[in-house]
């Protein structure tokens, strides 16, 4: 934070989010997305405020501490669901060219597509660096678990990139054993999901090199992903880098 000039609006952390969660249906649901899995991607909005209450000043100061005397507490905030796309698998119908996939599905697909790069767009225009940080969390984390970790994450790495997370279904509370079997499940699940969100960021004006963080079991979510998109890529005649923009993979406690 040293040389840092211009204050925020706000101390709180506005995250992009990506997830092929569940969402809530209960009224006092607790968050806004369960352990559930979704064969439709959604993405949107989330604000994490750091501390309560605090001003930038304090706030900058308290996080240069070490030790820090009084604990910067997270708050999950609002989550805005932007945009939704159709579930897998998407639905086909036969033409008399053969079987291809529904137009009225395709419809629904390039709108929520163009919604979600615009939002990208959006918030590199606003950023200082024209690069997005993306975060796939671990085993048993919930949707909060994983904005937390990239709140604190970006405001450490001084709020300079477009922040967000992928948020897959994890977290369910079936035991040690089975729920891990069962998250891991959910890894693989939201491989297909995973892939389609970092193609359409990558594509997204403005955006000049993506970094991807990954935790734990979020780790094999995100190589496996990239494997099959390197493969896309070398089939094309190029790599990962230069054909998704990737710049810097970062795996934390790889579970793999």
């Amino acid at each position: 934070f040293a040389g840092t000039s211009a204050e925020p609006a706000a101390t709180t952390i506005d995250l992009l989010y990506v997830t092929d969660r569940a969402a809530a249906t209960a009224a006092d649901a607790a968050l806004p997305y369960t352990s559930d899995r979704s064969r439709s991607m959604a993405f949107g909005s989330v604000s994490v405020e750091i501390g309560q209450s605090v001003a930038w000043p304090t706030l900058v100061e308290m996080s240069m501490e070490s030790p820090r005397e009084q604990p910067l507490e997270l708050r999950l905030g609002a989550a805005t669901e932007l945009g939704r796309f159709p579930p897998i698998p998407y639905a086909v119908e036969v033409t008399p060219g053969g079987i291809t996939r529904s137009a009225a599905v395709m419809d629904v697909h390039e709108r929520a597509a163009a919604d979600l790069q615009a939002e990208v767009t959006r918030r590199i225009a606003a950023a200082p660096r024209k690069e997005v940080v993306l975060f796939v969390h671990g085993y048993a984390n919930t949707f909060q678990d994983a904005a937390f970790s990239m709140a604190d994450l970006c405001h450490f790495l001084g709020r300079e990139f477009v922040c967000g997370i992928f948020s897959w279904p994890a977290g369910g509370s079936r035991g040690l054993m089975a729920g891990y079997n069962v998250d891991r499940e959910s890894g693989e699940f939201a491989v297909h999901h995973l892939k389609q969100a970092l193609r359409l960021i990558a594509q997204s004006a403005g955006v000049e090199r993506i970094h991807l963080l990954a935790h734990s079991r979020g780790t094999d979510v995100l190589t496996t992903a990239l494997r099959e998109m390197s493969l896309e890529a070398y089939i094309s005649g190029g790599t990962i880098a230069d054909r998704f923009r990737v710049k810097n993979v970062v795996l934390l406690a790889p579970d793999i």
